[in-house]
């Protein structure tokens, strides 16, 4: 073998030893720097998943608290035949909880006023933030105790409190969630709905409901860094519907 043809040789198998090194290297680079970005991302839907359940729970708590509100202003009702104190019970309430949009107090017929059939506080954010109270909602056109909101919290709220009953726990608190809804008249968005009971003496006096607009939670899934063509799905279970998906996504 001549001198040339060895040194043709040589510099064929270093090429192929160099090149089968960067690609065993490349490939182990590669598989590192998928797991850091699967690592990543897992720690970014955790965080965003924390944030998102202590979001949950303070507007739980606030549904709750806001009906011990109410139970208490139908002790004290007839001592306000204005309203004053209603509109302001929940125009305060909101004031002090910037995760909802808005909420109210609803009562079952002749349950806070034996004359009125119906009687309700409702507030909310306008778009500079500002919480005012909403009328109408009381009125035989709107009828809200035919809406789907209270229809379905309620049925919610006394399936829970018979399983308590039936458990021995019936002074147990619960809340109930209704289905995820596009708000046509306000916000124009997607929102969700928690409500809590308001009882006397095992009667279901009416509820307290508090709404929150998910806008912050698609804005925050839709930053999320997902390699082409990966895309994110939001997904209530309990009703097997997509709340958002960020091919469609256009804040």
């Amino acid at each position: 073998m001549s001198i040339r043809l060895k040194i043709v040789t040589l510099l064929l198998v270093s090429l192929l030893l160099v090149g089968g090194v960067f690609i065993v290297y490349s490939f182990f680079a590669n598989s590192l720097i998928q797991e850091m970005y699967i690592r990543s991302v897992r720690s970014y839907l955790l965080y965003e998943s924390e944030t998102v359940n202590k979001t949950i729970a303070r507007l739980e708590q606030n549904a709750l608290d806001l009906a011990a509100d109410g139970y208490t202003y139908i002790l004290d009702s007839s001592e306000d035949p204005e309203r004053y104190f209603g509109n302001q019970m929940v125009i305060d309430n909101f004031e002090s909880l910037p995760d909802a949009v808005g909420g109210g107090v609803w009562y079952e017929p002749f349950k806070c006023d034996p004359k009125a059939t119906r009687v309700c506080f409702y507030a909310c954010r306008d778009e500079k933030g500002n919480v005012t109270k909403q009328d109408g909602y009381d009125s035989d056109e709107y009828n809200y105790h035919q809406q789907c909101w209270y229809r379905e919290i309620k049925k919610q709220l006394e399936q829970q409190r018979e399983e308590a009953r039936k458990a021995g726990k019936e002074n147990a608190f619960s809340v109930a969630w209704r289905e995820v809804y596009y708000e046509k008249i306000g916000s124009k968005s997607c929102m969700a709905t928690v409500g809590a009971g308001i009882y006397h003496d095992g009667e279901f006096m009416g509820m307290s409901t508090v709404d929150w607009q998910l806008q912050d939670v698609f804005e925050q899934l839709s930053k999320l860094p997902v390699l082409k063509p990966g895309f994110v799905l939001l997904i209530d279970p309990r009703y097997d519907s997509i709340l958002m998906d960020t091919r469609d996504y256009n804040p």
